[in-house]
């Protein structure tokens, strides 16, 4: 509590200058939380964008390579053709999820951008964001590797073959790095802890939106070794999304994740390294 020159209350508490409220006082996660973000969509919308979002990410892939390989059969594609077809296809999939909540969920139900949880970033979360997007990226291995040894699954996976083949060249790295860091992190987000956490988190409370979107993140992928740590990786990006009251924290995360392993990728390749 604070008083003027002549004594009175202003009125000021002593932690009007903590920062924005909800910002967690200290450590990574948890702290207390901002109201949850309403999502007042129908059930039938809601399924519509998931529908449109897994028809791109498990169709679009595959169709477009199919296509690209079937109509030069006697001919190695070059890597230069391969990285135009690697950064069409992660241009259309975003694309689709961004159009799809765009005209089915944020215009149909008068919804800004606000809304959908771009808001102001918190004090700290920049920091916090960058050191969870790191920490991810070991413990998203652990689970892989949990998962591959105790289900006896394959470890293909068709991104990664396909990114083997656009080349080390500059050019190849940074647009990989642009579409891969902040497109792709960018769409998804919108998608699934813009609209699809809070709707949950309005309908079966937090634990159970975090688990159920975190899920729903894993299943899109549609790469079944890559379900379990996907999903855990899905759950923090929720997790992070709650706390701190933003998308932007949760876009940070996943760019930092998506940014380690693209470049661990491509030093891997330009050390000579042969990845199966």
């Amino acid at each position: 509590m604070s008083f003027d020159q002549d004594g009175n209350d202003t009125g000021k508490g002593s932690g009007d200058n903590a920062g924005p409220k909800g910002t967690p006082p200290g450590g990574l996660l948890p702290g207390p939380a901002p109201a949850p973000r309403r999502i007042p969509a129908d059930l039938g919308d809601l399924l519509l964008v998931v529908l449109m979002v897994l028809l791109s990410i498990r169709l679009l892939h595959p169709i477009l390579f199919d296509f690209f390989i079937a109509s030069n059969p006697l001919q190695e594609p070059t890597p230069g053709a391969f990285l135009g077809l690697v950064l069409s296809s992660f241009l259309i999939e975003s694309t689709v999820m961004v159009l799809a909540v765009e005209f089915i969920i944020r215009r149909k139900y008068d919804l800004t951008w606000y809304d959908l949880g771009f808001r102001p970033l918190a004090n700290g979360w920049l920091q916090k964001g960058i050191i969870i997007g790191v920490i991810s990226v070991p413990l998203f291995m652990l689970f892989m590797s949990v998962s591959q040894e105790f289900f006896g699954m394959p470890t293909e996976n068709p991104q990664i073959d396909a990114l083997t083949r656009v080349g080390t060249s500059w050019f190849a790295i940074l647009s990989i790095l642009l579409a891969t860091a902040v497109v792709a992190p960018l769409a998804e987000e919108i998608v699934f802890r813009g609209v699809l956490f809070p709707w949950l988190h309005d309908r079966m409370g937090l634990q159970g939106a975090i688990f159920v979107s975190g899920l729903i993140f894993g299943l899109a992928h549609g790469i079944p070794h890559l379900i379990p740590p996907l999903t855990i990786f899905g759950m923090i990006l929720a997790a992070v999304t709650h706390y701190s009251g933003t998308l932007w924290s949760a876009i940070i995360v996943h760019a930092v994740f998506n940014a380690i392993q693209i470049v661990s990728l491509f030093v891997l390749l330009s050390s000579g390294v042969q990845l199966t």
